[in-house]
């Protein structure tokens, strides 16, 4: 890559991180909504789907919606009902405003590999983690202070998982 392209690729990521901040800050203005926000890869799969799978046996979709991000085409996935999908990695301006506004309003937001985070006071944001690490991860998952809750797969494993996020 040569350092032109390189200088406008750096140029346009700082663009976009300082309009993301400017605009979450206004739809941080707005009130949370009935919204869970899930994140998996690959997509509706990994430790989160199992959450989603119950909280649609609960009927949980008839009180909030569910939306899950995604990297693949929604149209390959289940239809349920209240249950929409969304791009991890918006391309447009005006996805990118729209995941900016879904992170702003979730109530709940559910992950296990990109960490979706409390913008705000009254959001609950859940790690689900892969199950027991085989390998030492620190500094590898350093789990952000905005996540509020880190599933563990059994009590023998909070010691440790914690020492290693």
């Amino acid at each position: 890559m040569g350092i032109i392209k390189f200088v406008k690729k750096v140029f346009v990521w700082g663009k976009e991180k300082i309009e993301n901040k400017i605009i979450l800050k206004f739809f941080l203005l707005h009130k949370i909504e009935d919204i869970i926000l899930f994140e998996s890869v690959p997509d509706l799969s990994d430790s989160t789907k199992p959450v989603f799978d119950e909280m649609l046996a609960a009927g949980l979709n008839k009180k909030y919606k569910m939306v899950w991000l995604i990297n693949g085409d929604e149209t390959n996935y289940p239809k349920y009902e209240n249950v929409s999908y969304f791009p991890l990695v918006p391309q447009k301006f005006a996805q990118r405003m729209n995941l900016l506004k879904l992170k702003a309003r979730a109530k709940c937001l559910i992950c296990c590999n990109n960490f979706l985070t409390s913008q705000r006071k009254g959001q609950f944001s859940i790690y689900i983690t892969h199950g027991s690490p085989l390998k030492d991860c620190r500094n590898f998952y350093v789990l952000p202070k905005e996540i509020d809750r880190c599933v563990v797969q059994a009590n023998a494993w909070i010691k440790p998982m914690a020492k290693q996020m």
